[in-house]
């Protein structure tokens, strides 16, 4: 697993991290190197990749899957990196996509698809932007906000990571009638100038928009479904048949919303009830404006997947093991054909290879945040090695906390001659 990101000193860093199956039949996910990307070609990247995994000692016949995000120089099926890796090695490497990448991914283009629900963010992020960049402003809305209980201050948008997008939408919905307080406040008040006034009063007006308010009481739950599942899909021991199946219990789940009329009506008539607060005649707007929705058609492919009768004899004894009421979880069978991989070694590579297939490239994302604070504006020109091996410490610090310091030092003492002898 692979991700790049740029540093203080403008050079972009290659984290590599791997996912494996260790002896006591633990899923784990460790950083093995962080070096600066010179060529950032599909190719380039692929050749890196394949010299540290040969450089730190590792068996490259022993990758059996890659996970990257979704840009162009990783996931081209020609000359991105998975294909440079299955090409280089004489052999196909399967590559699973980062799947929290995809969801964030599907989250941000899906907003942006419709026109109302890209208008919420927007309206979000220009409430953000007027109050936080005025001390003045900023204070009069701390002081309305005093008032209600379990208030949440307004939050910036996130650009990336569109999960985060739930809690500011939670902050504003929570805080909205003391913010819309706040805004008319400034627009009537004589302490601000007139151009922070019409600023108030044309953010106001969108607030208080029934297309707004019902959008964002739709929203509100979408979001909330779909950062509960970025969150889970970037857990370590997550695997790949647990992702599937949370990653279809989501959709499901947003299907069944969309399919139950009651609950969107639910949802409409209390927008017309918070709309009536303002003297706004929403039903009116809405039924002039609302058009009727055309569902898509959906295209379902699923390609089918010939196993050896073998196997699948094999995998029917070893889940026949099993009643019903006491069904393991995927995790659970993983350690239990480990147990008894001498009667089912089929079942057991499949659970191990299941354990190992990478869910999303969270880990690489974990390491760019240590990445940023060893390496800072303050010390932009270290060396990779020496940046490398302090990000290294920096994440696996479960590893770093059991190392026997004596036995370090004595290593350390000896690497070089010394006038005086260090015990």
């Amino acid at each position: 697993m692979t991700d790049t990101t740029p540093d203080v000193s403008h050079s972009d860093k290659l984290a590599i991290a791997v996912r494996y199956v260790d002896n006591n039949c633990n899923i784990k996910e460790r950083i093995v190197q962080i070096c600066e990307v010179a060529d950032k070609t599909g190719d380039g990247i692929a050749d890196l990749i394949i010299s540290t995994i040969n450089n730190l000692q590792l068996d490259v016949n022993s990758v059996v899957f890659q996970g990257y995000d979704y840009a162009s120089s990783m996931s081209s099926n020609i000359k991105g990196v998975h294909a440079k890796i299955s090409e280089k090695l004489k052999r196909v490497v399967p590559y699973i996509p980062c799947q929290a990448h995809r969801t964030n991914t599907f989250v941000e283009h899906a907003v942006k698809r419709n026109k109302m629900s890209s208008n919420v963010f927007e309206v979000l992020e220009m409430c953000y932007v007027f109050i936080s960049s005025s001390t003045k402003r900023f204070s009069l809305l701390n002081s309305k906000l005093e008032f209600i209980e379990n208030s949440l201050k307004l939050r910036n948008l996130s650009k990336t990571r569109w999960s985060a997008r739930s809690e500011s939408i939670q902050a504003f919905w929570i805080s909205m009638e003391s913010i819309v307080e706040c805004f008319y406040e400034i627009s009537q008040s004589d302490l601000f100038d007139k151009k922070t006034k019409d600023q108030a009063l044309a953010i106001l007006k969108k607030i208080v928009n029934p297309d707004f308010i019902i959008m964002l009481l739709l929203i509100k739950g979408v979001i909330a479904k779909t950062k509960i599942l970025t969150n889970e899909l970037q857990k370590v021991e997550l695997n790949i048949l647990d992702a599937k199946m949370i990653v279809l219990s989501t959709i499901q789940s947003l299907e069944r919303n969309r399919k139950e009329e009651f609950e969107v009506h639910c949802e409409i008539d209390a927008a017309i009830k918070i709309c009536s607060k303002y003297e706004i005649d929403a039903l009116k707007i809405y039924e002039d404006r609302h058009r009727r929705r055309v569902t898509p058609k959906r295209y379902d492919d699923n390609p089918e997947i010939n196993d050896a009768h073998l196997f699948h004899a094999e995998l029917e004894i070893f889940m026949n093991t099993f009643t019903k009421s006491d069904a393991p979880t995927n995790n659970e069978k993983l350690k239990l054909s480990w147990q008894r991989q001498n009667i089912f070694p089929g079942v057991f590579k499949a659970f191990k290879l299941m354990a190992s297939a990478p869910v999303s490239v969270a880990s690489d994302k974990r390491t760019f945040s240590k990445l940023k604070i060893v390496k800072n504006i303050l010390r932009s020109t270290m060396s990779d090695a020496r940046l490398a091996s302090l990000t290294l410490l920096a994440s696996e610090k479960d590893l770093v906390d059991n190392i026997d310091l004596d036995v370090l030092v004595k290593k350390w003492s000896i690497t070089t001659q010394r006038r005086i002898q260090i015990e």
